[in-house]
């Protein structure tokens, strides 16, 4: 009995410690944070010509002492084309009305060819998500749309303002 006692309390402490480590270097001192292996990963639709392609889902928890309880969605978005990605826009889903959403990214040096990079959401919800690309613009002002018709960014757009092309 007192050995598992004591294990108990040493995985406690042990599991803390990281966790407090985790929330240091994913949001601040005061966070405790942990990967989240209970959640199943999202789903990625992936249109078959898209120029980006989303990787390694990963759900995390985290709990503020004093403050909230939540979780977020860690990914990686990795520029497949020839070209310089200028921005574009993510969307996701799932079938309850709650935790669905998009948003819009433009990285500040572009995002160069075959280069990935690191996006995160808001994840409070356990409704199972997919993850989508909508929309990406070139730096050379050319841009791909997706085929979905739930798709947030529509093919309808001034030509002085972008050059379109599917």
């Amino acid at each position: 009995m007192f050995v598992a006692l004591a294990a108990l309390i040493t995985s406690v402490l042990g599991v803390s410690i990281l966790s407090a480590e985790l929330g240091k270097r994913v949001w601040s001192p005061r966070v405790f944070a942990w990967r989240n292996l209970l959640r199943r990963s999202p789903k990625i639709d992936l249109q078959p010509d898209s120029p980006l392609l989303i990787t390694n889902p990963r759900y995390y928890s985290f709990v503020s002492i004093g403050s909230a309880v939540g979780g977020v969605l860690h990914f990686d978005v990795t520029n497949n084309s020839d070209k310089l990605v200028h921005s574009y826009q993510c969307r996701y889903y799932s079938a309850v009305p709650v935790g669905n959403g998009a948003y819009g990214s433009q990285p500040e040096e572009g995002l160069l060819p075959k280069q990935l990079r690191h996006d995160c959401i808001s994840a409070h919800e356990y409704a199972p998500l997919t993850l989508t690309i909508d929309f990406v613009q070139f730096a050379d002002g050319t841009a791909w749309f997706s085929g979905s018709r739930q798709s947030t960014v529509k093919q309808l757009c001034s030509r002085a303002l972008l050059s379109c092309s599917s």
